[in-house]
């Protein structure tokens, strides 16, 4: 038998899609968290590189986000945004 299964995007991409749809610019993201984010590191985030936890966490504090198991995310994020 023959399964189709989707394609689990990786948390990392998850977060960089709501960073994108969030509609917030992304210096105010930086300056809302807590700790603030040097915004070098936001920007090499976006660009595909890795954060610690501890950034992970700030962002989904500020983004206001939860992990659901099983949930359904937009499968893309146009690149250069903000």
């Amino acid at each position: 038998m023959n399964h189709m299964s989707k394609k689990r995007i990786c948390l990392s991409d998850q977060v960089r899609v709501a960073v994108d749809a969030s509609g917030k610019m992304r210096s105010l993201i930086c300056k809302e968290a807590v700790p603030p984010i040097d915004p070098a590191v936001m920007c090499r985030f976006m660009a595909g590189a890795n954060i610690s936890l501890a950034t992970l966490d700030a962002l989904a504090d500020v983004l206001k986000l939860n992990i659901v198991a099983g949930s359904s995310v937009p499968t893309s994020r146009k690149a250069g945004k903000k």
